[in-house]
């Protein structure tokens, strides 16, 4: 069985994990999406104003909530890999195949994940924008325009995030590698 057959069929079993996953990274993307496409919607700057409060309050909460979303992934992340740690164990002779194993599931499940959160980003932009305006008080403000910065950000977010997944999945094979070769030695 090839390594990309094997991911495939990973993610199959370990669907009900990996869709809580999946969802979270993809409402994350979407809801960081909307947060920036908002911040640099000239029609939205102009009408609220350009105010340091505003400012300092929409930074914070970003900060808050990219936070929210490594944090959360982190422990995501952690649960699934706990699970699989026998069957992940069985893969330590083969430390390389293992580590590969888990990056391309990472890889796979985040970069779907990531398109399709962008994708219901941009379709739902202006609803959530005239939902936003309406709390706002806001009348008068029809155009959502999607940003090739917005588009640029979230992806850099994202790679972020995901590059930290994989770190966590190398951190957990070399962990595992270190308490094989311990156990192999006390036995020696």
């Amino acid at each position: 069985m090839s390594l990309c057959q094997l991911v495939r069929k990973n993610i199959r079993t370990f669907a009900a994990k990996r869709m809580k996953q999946f969802m979270w990274v993809a409402m994350s993307t979407m809801i960081l999406f909307f947060m920036i496409s908002l911040q640099f919607n000239e029609v939205v700057v102009e009408e609220l104003g350009i105010t340091l409060l505003f400012q300092m309050c929409f930074y914070t909460l970003f900060l808050i909530f990219i936070f929210i979303c490594t944090f959360t992934t982190y422990k995501i992340t952690f649960s699934l890999l706990q699970v699989r740690k026998e069957e992940i164990k069985s893969y330590v002779a083969e430390n390389r195949n293992a580590l590969c194993l888990l990056c391309q599931e990472q890889l796979f499940i985040y970069g779907v994940a990531f398109v399709f959160g962008l994708i219901n980003g941009m379709l739902f932009l202006k609803l959530f924008t005239i939902i936003f305006m309406k709390i706002a008080g806001i009348q008068g403000i029809n155009s959502a325009p999607i940003t090739i910065y917005a588009i640029v950000v979230v992806s850099i977010i994202m790679i972020v995030i995901v590059l930290l997944s994989m770190m966590q999945c190398f951190r957990f094979v070399q962990s595992l590698q270190d308490k094989n070769s311990f156990h192999f030695k006390e036995k020696a």
